[in-house]
C-alpha cells in the first residue's frame, strides 16, 4: 500500500509542476502549452532534467542553470503541497472516484491561491470549471 501512496505523491508533484505554469502564465494571458518551460528571466528553455519536481530545485540550489537568477521558493512549495494533498486525500477518502474529484478541486484551489497571492486576481478560467465540477459532484453525492 505504501507504493500506491508514493505513486500518488509523485503524480501530485508532477501535476504541481504544471500548476506552477498555470500560476505564472494565466494572469499574463500566456499559453499554458506553448512555449515549453523556460526561465522567466533569461527565457532559456528548461531541460527535462532541470524540470523534475522538487529535486531539480534542490540540485540547482534554487537558481537558473543558465543565468543563475534565483527561482522562487513557490515552485517547489506548490509541487510539494500538491503531492502531500493528493496523498492526504487518498488516505482520508480511499480509492474512490470522489478522491480524484477532490484532487482536481484541491489543485484548482492551489492555482487560485498562488495566483491571488502573486497577482491579486482569481482567474475565472479556473474558478468557473471548479464551480461546475463541485456542483455536479455534490449532486451526485446527494443522489447516492
Amino acid at each position: 500500500m505504501l507504493s500506491v501512496y508514493l505513486i500518488v505523491g509523485l503524480f501530485g508533484a508532477l501535476i504541481g509542476s504544471f500548476l506552477n505554469v498555470c500560476i505564472y502564465r494565466l494572469p499574463r494571458r500566456e499559453s499554458i502549452a506553448w512555449p515549453g518551460s523556460h526561465c522567466p528571466s533569461c527565457s532559456h528553455a528548461i531541460a527535462w532534467y532541470d524540470n523534475i519536481p522538487i529535486v531539480s530545485y534542490l540540485v540547482l540550489a534554487g537558481r537558473c542553470r543558465h543565468c543563475q537568477t534565483r527561482i522562487s521558493w513557490r515552485y517547489p512549495a506548490v509541487e510539494l503541497l500538491n503531492a502531500v494533498g493528493y496523498v492526504g486525500l487518498l488516505w482520508f477518502f480511499g480509492p474512490e472516484w470522489s478522491t480524484a474529484v477532490y484532487g482536481m478541486l484541491y489543485s484548482a484551489l492551489l492555482v487560485v491561491t498562488g495566483t491571488d497571492l502573486s497577482h491579486k486576481i482569481i482567474p475565472n478560467v479556473v474558478t468557473f470549471p471548479g464551480i461546475v465540477v463541485g456542483l455536479i459532484s455534490a449532486a451526485r453525492q446527494q443522489s447516492s
